[in-house]
């Protein structure tokens, strides 16, 4: 090792967790980085149903194959 050489612990994951500013870990794989909109069918009107946002639902993150930094 060269002195004065820094080393970067996340330099090979593709994802990396940040609170504050500090970077607290890294991982390879994340799931659910998804939306699913819900719709509102209001009535009122026969021939034509109107669709209105009622809601949106996110899943649960899943963080794979990573490390983390506890200080």
């Amino acid at each position: 090792m060269v002195v004065g050489q820094t080393i970067n612990p996340y330099a090979a994951f593709n994802f990396l967790v940040e609170i504050q500013g500090l970077v607290i870990g890294g991982f390879s794989e994340v799931s659910g980085l998804q939306a699913e909109t819900e719709d509102y069918h209001e009535g009122g009107v026969n021939n034509f149903v109107h669709r209105l946002p009622k809601g949106t639902k996110f899943p649960n993150l899943v963080l794979k194959r990573g490390i983390t930094v506890l200080i």
